[in-house]
């Protein structure tokens, strides 16, 4: 038997047995896997990365082929390169190898050719890069699903425009049907209910819903759902929760914690046809510089919700699109939107989800969420009830035709006094020429200038003038450029949840009185 340990360059000579010695320690001490091939194919030399990563000893594998270390010709996966059997030093290449225990794991392939015993031979310098491609493939993922929920936002928030609009007009006529045309419009109105919580669920996909969240103990809030989760997943599934033994703080919206669960126990639920076991736990967790960067976290001190099952588990190429909309594996009675909506949640709450999955071994969610390490009980106001009608000047901006219509008409037909602008330009002209306007409601995208920009410019001249701002998206992604007491109403609305906000903004706390302007305005 010849090793690498006897082999040289062409046209050299091993010098001595200390040599011989060296080059032992050093294949034997290398982390990558070093195999030497004669020209007949039959492997020759096995250093010990290459027992670590294949899976066989030295003396299993010295004089056998070394086809054994690879998946057969026509189970390869496409692209997958034979090993090449010509003189080369080329730049690696990556293929697939074949573990002892019949599982593959991707490599990057090296050759060198090299003269032993007066014998032609190949070295393969092989690397397992199986965690480096699966890191790949997170990162992968997560840019393509940051896109779709960029995607998603802005089809829901046009969706949104046009919903507006249809409750705006069910409104109007359910004020004046018959009872049978009353009926039609409470069908559309139903539909149109619907369609929201549709797109409620894309703009959660996409991170841009609006959320209210505040500083809980996650153990807490798991208590409280679970009450509800055995309803959820039947008598033929155990539910076992085991909870952190100190509170585990986090900040985070509890009605969007509550659908995290739910949904993630309707998945389990229906990877367990014949019953089985969903675990629900918590835990501290420290995520490493490592795993911050692969999700795109800082590093530190987290909350761990781990939500398992013992259920049919899932392929690599179905655990790797699970997050994104629209995907099922469910066919008819799937939406594809219940595990897309809680990635938006725990994106959202600055988090993050994976799973680990394989087929008949269940599956494995972990969630973590930034820990709060003081946590502060919040004081909520009781709700004040507020008229639906007014007298004051209220300006309107709104780029969308329909949109503006529709504020408008429910607007006048409550009493108020409405001027209507459909750009950021003749909003200014407006408010020049008016000597007094009781409250701005504007719409935050709008083309040739955002809803925030005009707000700047009115309050150069009227500091304490009140706004109301009416989007698709979201308040936190959207005023970045505003302070953060300005009001806000998401679309779709209808003309009572406008009427009622604007009141709510009309009637708050009493406003400092304005300093009078140059001429007398």
């Amino acid at each position: 038997m010849s090793s690498l340990a006897d082999a040289a360059a062409p046209g050299t000579v091993l010098a001595s047995g200390a040599l011989h010695a060296f080059a032992s320690t050093v294949l034997n001490t290398t982390t990558d896997a070093i195999v030497a091939v004669d020209d007949g194919g039959i492997i020759q030399s096995f250093n010990r990365a290459a027992e670590r990563a294949f899976g066989w000893l030295e003396h299993e594998v010295v004089g056998q082929p070394s086809a054994m270390l690879l998946p057969p010709p026509d189970k390869r996966r496409r692209g997958d390169p034979a090993i090449p059997d010509g003189p080369t030093h080329g730049s690696p290449v990556s293929s697939v190898a074949l573990r002892r225990d019949g599982s593959r794991f991707p490599m990057e392939l090296s050759v060198a050719p090299f003269n032993a015993g007066g014998k032609r031979h190949v070295a393969w310098f092989v690397r397992d890069v199986s965690e480096r491609t699966h890191l790949e493939a997170q990162l992968r993922q997560s840019r393509k699903m940051d896109a779709m929920g960029q995607l998603a936002g802005g089809v829901a928030h046009d969706f949104n425009n046009l919903l507006t609009v249809i409750n705006g007009w069910c409104e109007t006529l359910g004020a004046d049907s018959s009872d049978e045309r009353h009926a039609a419009v409470d069908q559309i109105r139903s539909a149109a209910d619907r369609a929201a919580t549709l797109t409620g669920q894309l703009l959660t996909f996409g991170r841009k819903a609006e959320v209210s969240p505040r500083v809980v103990d996650l153990n807490v809030v798991i208590e409280d759902v679970a009450k509800m989760l055995g309803r959820v997943i039947g008598e033929d599934i155990s539910l076992d929760v085991r909870l952190a033994g100190r509170p585990q703080f986090v900040r985070v919206d509890t009605g969007q914690m509550a659908q995290v669960l739910v949904n993630l126990a309707v998945n389990a639920r229906d990877a367990m046809p014949k019953g089985g076991r969903l675990a629900i736990a918590t835990s501290p967790y420290v995520l490493s510089p490592a795993e911050g960067h692969d999700y795109g976290l800082d590093p530190g001190a987290y909350v761990q919700l781990r939500v398992t099952d013992t259920g049919i588990g899932m392929s690599p190429e179905v655990s790797s699109r699970i997050f994104e909309p629209f995907y099922t594996t469910k066919g008819a009675r799937g939406t594809g939107l219940g595990l897309a909506t809680v990635y938006g949640i725990v994106r959202q709450a600055g988090g993050a989800v994976w799973v680990r999955s394989r087929p008949g071994e269940g599956a494995a969610f972990s969630i973590v969420f930034p820990a709060v390490f003081e946590a502060q009980a919040a004081v909520e106001e009781p709700a004040r009830v507020h008229a639906e009608r007014g007298s004051e000047t209220i300006l309107v901006v709104e780029d969308e035709p329909q949109v503006r219509a529709i504020a408008v008409n429910m607007l006048r037909t409550r009493g108020y006094r409405v001027l209507v602008a459909s750009t950021s330009q003749e909003a200014l002209e407006l408010a020049r020429a008016q000597l007094a306007i009781d409250l701005v409601v504007t719409d935050v995208v709008m083309p040739n200038g955002s809803g925030p920009e005009l707000v700047t410019k009115l309050r150069a001249d009227h500091p304490t003038m009140p706004v109301l701002f009416v989007s698709g998206y979201a308040p936190d992604t959207l005023l970045d450029e505003v302070s953060g007491d300005t009001a806000f109403l998401q679309k779709p609305y209808t003309g009572r949840q406008l009427a009622m906000r604007i009141r709510e903004v009309l009637d708050g706390p009493a406003r400092p009185t304005e300093p009078p302007r140059e001429g007398g305005r």
